[in-house]
């Protein structure tokens, strides 16, 4: 996840933070931003951006099908979406 002004370009100073969440047959395995200061544990759905960027891991459940949908969300932001087809 890339954290963008209005004329969609990247803001690397951002530290926003986000929370991702996810619906569908899948989980959210972790989150990272890359920062080595960070004590976030990696199974938390909120995480700070840094540099601008925030990282999160889904997993498809075993033996489910379907629409996987992942959104982040951060106060003062448009909300991100992606949706993602587990076959």
């Amino acid at each position: 996840m890339r954290i963008l002004d209005k004329d969609g370009l990247s803001v690397p100073q951002a530290a926003n933070e986000v929370t991702f969440e996810i619906s569908g047959p899948g989980e959210i395995v972790a989150t990272d931003n890359g920062d080595p200061a960070d004590l976030v544990a990696f199974p938390s759905h909120v995480r700070k951006a840094y540099s601008g960027l925030a990282l999160v891991i889904i997993r498809g459940k075993i033996g489910r099908l379907g629409e996987i949908k992942v959104t982040a969300k951060s106060p003062g932001l448009n909300s991100g979406l992606i949706s993602i087809h587990s076959r």
